[in-house]
């Protein structure tokens, strides 16, 4: 798997990986020289995390037939004061809007996601960076 930078101004660069056609903006903020045109590269580590997760999850869920109206991640991280800035804690909520899909039936799906298929979660070392979860299960809309 190979990706690449390309600087673009300022503080802003577009990432490409070499199986996609699609560019991601990376930036920072005014404060540091950004313009702000996109994520910086921490904010788009808890995409991606949260984005391999819900890979996982709608693979497991689909392969069950449940039938999802909505699904959506809020992910928020806590980073340590000092150089390295890594995140020291990371939480997720997951949500799923669904008739079909049970408590158990999510619980698993996120369960195998942090166990054994998402790499992004796998990444991250467990003695420096705790990652918790919680999920909630909406009605569907009334029709």
């Amino acid at each position: 798997m190979k990706s690449k930078i390309i600087w673009k101004d300022n503080m802003a660069f577009y990432g490409e990986g070499e199986n996609s056609t699609n560019q991601v903006v990376f930036d920072a903020t005014s404060g540091v020289g950004g313009n702000e045109e996109g994520p910086c590269p921490m904010e788009m580590l808890l995409i991606s995390l949260a984005g391999c997760a819900s890979m996982d999850i709608m693979t497991i869920i689909r392969k069950r037939r449940k039938e999802i109206e909505e699904y959506w991640v809020e992910v928020s991280g806590e980073r340590r004061d000092e150089h390295p800035k890594i995140f020291e804690k990371i939480d997720m909520t997951f949500h799923v809007k669904s008739k079909d899909l049970t408590e158990k039936e999510l619980v698993r799906a996120i369960e195998l996601s942090e166990s054994t298929y998402c790499s992004v979660w796998s990444s991250f070392d467990p003695d420096k960076t705790e990652i918790t979860y919680d999920y909630v299960i909406h009605p569907p809309a009334e029709e």
